[in-house]
Formats: structure tokens, sequence, C-alpha cells
């Protein structure tokens, strides 16, 4: 493979985004941007091929849940490298959510709610419990991850998520959790845990919407399948 002194100008990765834009460019040469510049014997399109082809095929969970030290395992990515790669990833996460932010969706919709938070969560090898809190027109008012690692009794306290509902004056809440097995279909634990805060939402007047369960590109909704309430 010709490196990137050899390739005519019109070819060679930044200067064909200077000239036609980034959107022209294809996976493998963003990347090879990112990287900057190749290793004895390598270039740096042989690099940026490798590290999108091991992504991409899963080995270390895709590009949505990359870690500076998985990359590190390819040859020539230093600690440098993979932080750049590892940043510009994470930069297009929140740009994501950001964009879904600022269109004011309405977080009523399941749909809506799994869209935001799919990419975040859907590669995670551990749980995590997401709050969101909502106004009267079930916009978003604000995001509190409650829970790394998994859903401990006292962490997912329903006494404490109430009060933080009642600190940002919410008028609904929905729950929003991963199972890192992929399989979103909801355990006896996490409907408990939603009957418990239906009951203490109908005291306090803030209303439990949903409980979404985010699985590997698939979401189970807690409000759908009519699990919210019971004893």
């Amino acid at each position: 493979m010709a490196t990137i002194r050899e390739m005519a100008a019109a070819d060679r990765p930044r200067e064909k985004l200077l000239q036609h834009g980034a959107e022209y460019l294809t996976d493998t040469e963003l990347v090879a941007i990112l990287l900057r510049s190749g290793t004895a014997g390598r270039s740096v399109l042989e690099m940026a091929r490798e590290v999108h082809e091991t992504l991409f095929a899963a080995e270390i969970g895709g590009y949505g849940n990359v870690h500076w030290r998985d990359l590190t395992e390819i040859k020539g990515i230093g600690r440098d490298k993979a932080a750049t790669l590892c940043a510009a990833v994470e930069f297009g996460k929140r740009l994501t959510r950001r964009q879904i932010t600022s269109q004011q969706p309405n977080f009523g919709n399941a749909q809506t709610v799994a869209d935001y938070f799919m990419q975040r969560l859907r590669f995670l090898d551990h749980e995590e419990l997401h709050v969101c809190h909502l106004n009267v027109k079930n916009r978003l008012l604000h995001e509190q991850r409650l829970s790394h690692g998994g859903m401990s009794s006292s962490i997912a306290d329903p006494r404490l998520i109430m009060r933080e509902a009642l600190r940002w004056r919410a008028t609904a809440l929905i729950l929003v959790h991963n199972h890192p097995s992929g399989d979103p279909t909801p355990s006896p634990e996490d409907v408990e845990l939603t009957r418990c805060l239906v009951r203490a939402g109908e005291i306090l007047d803030v209303q439990v919407l949903d409980h979404i369960v985010i699985g590997d590109g698939v979401f189970a909704s807690l409000h759908r399948e009519g699990l919210m309430t019971g004893r």
C-alpha cells in the first residue's frame, strides 16, 4: 500500500477533507486524520483500517464503548493516539444527545427515550441506572445517573429518587437502565422497583411514566408491557 506521502494530494485524507468536506471521507480516512501519522513500516491508513475493522468486528464492543487501553493493543497505537480516538468518539456521542435535547423531544414517547440512551448504554459491560426528570409537557429538565455497575437497594432507593425529583420540581420521571446481556426483558427486580416508585409518586404527585430497559439495539418499556402497577 502506498504511504500518505506517495498518494496523490487529492487522495490524501486531510487534503481530501479540505477540498471536498468531511462527509466525502470514508470511516477509515476519518480515523487516519485522527491518528495523524503511521509508524515505521506501517502507513497511517493501514493503522486506521485495523482500528476500524477491530472496533466494528465488536472485539472490544464497537465504537460505542471504546476504551483507550483496548486501542493500545493495536500495533502502532500508543496512549496519545488512543486518547484522541476516545475523545472523538465521546464528542460524537455528546453531540448526538445534545441534538436530541435541543429539539425538545417529548419524553412521554418510549422510542424517543430509547433513542436518547441507546448508543450510550447498549455496549456497556455493566449496568447503569438513569432517571429523567420531566416538566409538565414531558420535556427533559435534568438527567441523573444514579448507579454505575449495578442497582443495589441503597442506590435505587425510591425515597432518594423522589427527593431528587422534587428538587428539580419535576412533574414526572422516567427510569432507564441497561442489561449488559443485550436482552432487555425486565427482571422481577426491575418490575418491583418501578412499582415502588409508582406508589411513591402517587403520594408526592410525581408521575412515573415509564421504565425503559436498554438492550443491544432493542429496548423494553414496562409501560407498554403493562408492568407499571400491581401489588
